[in-house]
């Protein structure tokens, strides 16, 4: 049972982590979503995470790169 409940409080965090991300998105200024630097900042991090955490262990090296 207490597996479970870690299980579903990783869940909870990363839907968490998702809505902020989008919230972000819906109020910010900037008119390209990916030129915003908290937004690309935020969004590294997480693929970074789950790249780290994945059974592959590895992040797709374009994932983080800016795109300009």
């Amino acid at each position: 049972m207490k597996a479970k409940l870690l299980e579903l409080e990783a869940s909870i965090a990363q839907a968490k982590r998702a809505k902020s991300l989008i919230e972000h998105g819906l109020a910010c200024q900037h008119r390209e979503l990916f030129m915003c630097p908290n937004f690309r900042a935020a969004l590294k991090a997480r693929l970074v995470h789950r790249g780290a955490v994945s059974k592959a262990g590895a992040v797709h090296p374009h994932h983080g790169a800016s795109h300009r």
